[in-house]
């Protein structure tokens, strides 16, 4: 995407300028401000006077200044920010130089307030009007308040549809994946659709450990649109929640009787997460967080087949056999819209 310096323009709730001799902890400063405001945008290398933008100060060494703040942001921000994702940083060209574009987003339930770590401290800024100030105890109170409590009836409501998984006792894998914020989709149209029948527009492949079936056809039901058969059950509801699950036997390929072949265990969640990954692009402009939580339901006496999914020789030893009934995990994995838009096979690896 092309821009241009906005000369001439004036600094406001959601614009920035800083002149070349500032420094990363001072763009960081401003950064933190806007994440836990509104968002806005930073143009680093413009100067200014009385507020409005002058004249530029372009890098000759763009691309280390770009990776020098970025690091900086990562190390110095308490939660690390996303980049790309919450922070964006572009260079535009300048001249025989560049300035540095920083396009921030409002940090999702959750992962607000954001600090700045500086003299042993924590500094929480906040963006008002054209001016950075710290943000007041009340204030910081309420952003945590307010992300907690989103958060905790969300994993409450996760952990309370484990229970009635694992009440069942049916040997399966399960998986859900709930955003923050009921989406309230009213219908569905051919685009979800086909995202359930053709593995190519999620990025799969035609066959394999994957939540498309050849030969089924979505159907809608009282929560959404359902994919089903006699192994597999893959559901999107018009809160924007998305439900996965499949008989152990499907996680079962070579090897001995009850053993897990990792490819499955692989690819399964994996897929399910680029699925995830369409869907919030394409109706998830109100998502900040999502949480997800998985099972494994009757795993007693199951193995995983011996080696790697890199080298699934069967040449290392086999661990025992699992001895609880059941796997969960301590707890919901939670992600950022933009780490399951932008990294969808990342955070299914996380799982």
């Amino acid at each position: 995407m092309s821009r241009t310096t906005p000369l001439g323009k004036r600094e406001s709730v959601k614009l920035e300028f800083k002149g070349p001799d500032s420094r990363p902890i001072d763009i960081a400063r401003e950064v933190v401000a806007f994440l836990n405001a509104e968002g806005g945008e930073l143009w680093w290398g413009v100067k200014e006077a009385e507020g409005r933008a002058t004249a530029t100060g372009p890098f000759q060494d763009g691309e280390a200044r770009k990776r020098d703040l970025q690091n900086h942001l990562i190390d110095t921000l308490e939660p690390s920010p996303t980049i790309p994702g919450e922070v964006d940083i572009e260079l535009v060209p300048d001249g025989d130089g560049f300035v540095i574009f920083i396009q921030v987003k409002p940090a999702p339930h959750g992962r607000s307030p954001v600090a700045q770590l500086k003299d042993q401290g924590r500094r929480y800024w906040l963006r008002v009007g054209d001016r950075v100030r710290m943000m007041s105890r009340e204030e910081i109170a309420a952003k945590f308040s307010k992300g907690s409590e989103v958060s905790q009836e969300i994993e409450k409501q996760l952990l309370a549809d484990r229970e009635r998984v694992l009440s069942k006792k049916d040997p399966c894998f399960w998986l859900k994946i709930m955003p923050d914020t009921d989406l309230d989709v009213r219908s569905f149209g051919d685009e979800e659709k086909a995202l359930l029948t053709d593995p190519a527009r999620t990025g799969n492949r035609s066959s394999g450990w994957n939540f498309i079936r050849e030969l089924g056809y979505p159907q809608p039901f009282g929560k959404g649109l359902r994919l089903k058969d006699a192994f597999e059950e893959m559901e999107i509801h018009f809160t924007g929640a998305i439900v996965f699950a499949a008989t152990l036997s499907r996680l079962h390929w070579k090897g001995g009787e009850n053993e897990i072949w990792p490819y499955a265990l692989l690819e399964f969640p994996v897929s399910v997460m680029r699925l995830a990954a369409k869907l919030f692009e394409l109706w998830g402009s109100e998502i900040s967080e999502v949480l997800v939580d998985f099972a494994f339901v009757g795993l007693q006496g199951w193995t995983l087949w011996g080696g790697s999914p890199r080298d699934p020789s069967g040449r290392f030893r086999p661990p025992p056999p699992f001895e609880e009934y059941d796997l969960v995990p301590p707890k919901p994995f939670r992600f950022t819209k933009e780490e399951i838009i932008n990294e969808p096979d990342r955070c299914g690896l996380r799982l």
